[in-house]
């Protein structure tokens, strides 16, 4: 089985990126990466942080719970998809995002993959061949 664990991200403790991690982000996000998917999984985020990656990306996904994090983070924004097997999202925030324009994927009969997986796969199937995840994250086999 899969064990998963927090592990800490380019940010400070009040989640404010630093001066490099701004950095490697713009470098990461250049414009010939235009046509990268930015995938926001549910963990913390600094508004600044986000705002970055949905400028330049080609693709906006956010997973389930990220929907909820989105909206709390940067209400602005409004994600090109939502996926995953909705069972951490908001059902009002996921159908504000479906006003806004966002396509939602409701993948709850899929229980065999994890909702970053399912992101993953929908921006290949998109035609996105680069993704950058947002988040924290560790898995181990």
């Amino acid at each position: 089985g899969a064990l998963s664990t927090r592990v800490p991200t380019a940010t400070t403790s009040t989640m404010t990126m630093t001066t490099g991690a701004t950095r490697w982000l713009q470098r990461a996000m250049a414009p010939e990466l235009a046509q990268a998917a930015v995938v926001l999984i549910n963990t913390p985020q600094s508004k600044e942080s986000v705002h970055a990656a949905w400028d330049a990306a080609g693709l906006r996904v956010v997973t389930d719970g990220a929907a909820d994090r989105l909206a709390q983070t940067a209400p602005d924004l409004c994600p090109d998809l939502v996926i995953g097997d909705m069972d951490s999202a908001c059902k009002s925030v996921v159908d504000s995002y479906a006003e806004r324009g966002a396509e939602v994927a409701d993948l709850r009969e899929d229980q065999d993959s994890t909702d970053l997986t399912k992101a993953l796969n929908a921006a290949a199937s998109r035609g996105f061949t680069r993704s950058i995840i947002m988040g924290e994250y560790m898995s181990v086999d």
